[in-house]
C-alpha cells in the first residue's frame, strides 16, 4: 500500500492573501519524500502563474519508485493546504501544510508521507 502511495505522488502528482502565499513557495526547491526509512528526493519548480514541474531522478534500488519523473503540475495554495495536479492526467493530490517559512515547507500527503522542501539559492 505505501508504494502504491508514493507511486500515486509521483505518477499521479500547493490565513495570508495569495499573493502572499504565491510568493512564499514560488521558486526552485528540493523535495524529499519520506516514508517509514526510506526517502526519495527530487527538485520541484513553482511558478507564479500556478504551473510548475516535478523532476525525480531515482538511480538507487527502490521498492517505492524505480526510474526518473519529469512532471508537469498545476498548483494551488489555500492557509495550510497545497494541492499538486498533473497536467498530463487531472491526478490530484492534496497537501496538509505542517511547517513553513521562507526557506522550507514539511508537508504531510495521505497522514503518512513526510514531505520536505528547502529553497534552492
Amino acid at each position: 500500500m505505501k508504494q502504491l502511495c508514493v507511486l500515486l505522488l509521483l505518477l499521479g502528482c500547493a490565513g495570508e492573501d495569495v499573493e502572499n502565499n504565491m510568493a512564499a513557495v514560488t521558486g526552485d526547491w528540493t523535495i524529499t519524500w519520506t516514508i517509514e526509512n526510506e526517502s526519495i528526493v527530487g527538485l520541484i519548480h513553482l511558478n507564479d502563474d500556478y504551473t510548475g514541474n516535478i523532476k525525480v531522478n531515482n538511480a538507487k534500488p527502490s521498492y517505492v519508485l524505480q526510474g526518473d519523473y519529469d512532471i508537469d503540475i498545476i498548483w494551488e495554495r489555500e492557509e495550510n493546504r497545497m494541492k499538486l495536479t498533473r497536467t498530463d492526467n487531472e491526478f490530484e493530490l492534496d497537501h496538509i501544510i505542517l511547517f513553513q517559512s521562507d526557506t522550507a515547507m514539511s508537508l504531510l500527503l495521505f497522514n503518512e508521507i513526510q514531505i520536505l522542501m528547502h529553497r534552492l539559492e
